[in-house]
């Protein structure tokens, strides 16, 4: 019971950075900006987010398997806890 509410957890926590990381992005290239946004920002804005997402939907299907289950709860767990230096940083260290 404890793999859904973590899963879900992880699923709205980085869905949500993803969908505002896209739009972050989007906002940038339409300033026109000479050199931005560079690689290390689509990379930290965008495309760490939704590698995060896919992970967090990804391991409840492995939990199936009950060898597995301690840990994918151990790397759900792990995933919400990456939320929190990351989020340290993306909102500029506030």
């Amino acid at each position: 019971m404890v793999v859904p509410v973590v899963a879900a957890l992880n699923v709205l926590a980085w869905g949500a950075l993803s969908y505002v990381g896209h739009d972050v992005i989007r906002g940038v290239i339409e300033q026109h900006a000479v050199g931005y946004p560079n690689a290390a920002q689509i990379g930290y804005y965008q495309t760490f987010p939704l590698v995060m997402l896919v992970t967090a939907l990804a391991l409840p299907l492995v939990a199936r398997w009950k060898p597995a289950r301690p840990y994918i709860i151990g790397l759900q767990v792990l995933s919400l806890i990456v939320l929190v230096p990351f989020m340290h940083s993306y909102t500029g260290g506030v």
